[in-house]
């Protein structure tokens, strides 16, 4: 794992877990207030599986701000459920997004 490795170097840990947490609770808030939700017919549509991703997008990006330094396993924890639901929750918004879409090519 050589990324691993030469990271220290180059970035203290407090400052990259502290732009990780502003990464994911901007990502979050942009789950939230529907940004990059686009239909087939390219409107903005807003999803209540959206609105959970970002929400919890929001804690864990709120973890990760307001305290890096203390880093124990909730924070890792949190991380992989995410991770794990955000997955699943965007595999689905995409087969319902090509469900509509399909379906609008039928009619």
């Amino acid at each position: 794992m050589l990324g691993r490795s030469l990271a220290p170097s180059y970035v203290a840990a407090e400052a990259f877990f502290a732009v990780l947490g502003l990464v994911i609770l901007l990502t979050g808030l942009l789950h939230i207030f529907g940004g990059f939700r686009k239909g087939p017919d390219q409107v903005r549509e807003w999803s209540w599986t959206s609105f959970l991703l970002g929400l919890f997008e929001v804690i864990l990006g709120l973890m990760l701000v307001v305290s890096p330094l203390t880093r124990d396993i909730w924070v890792y924890l949190a991380a992989g459920v995410w991770a794990l639901i955000g997955g699943a929750i965007l595999i689905g918004d995409a087969v319902r997004l090509r469900r509509l879409s399909q379906q609008r090519e039928a009619a």
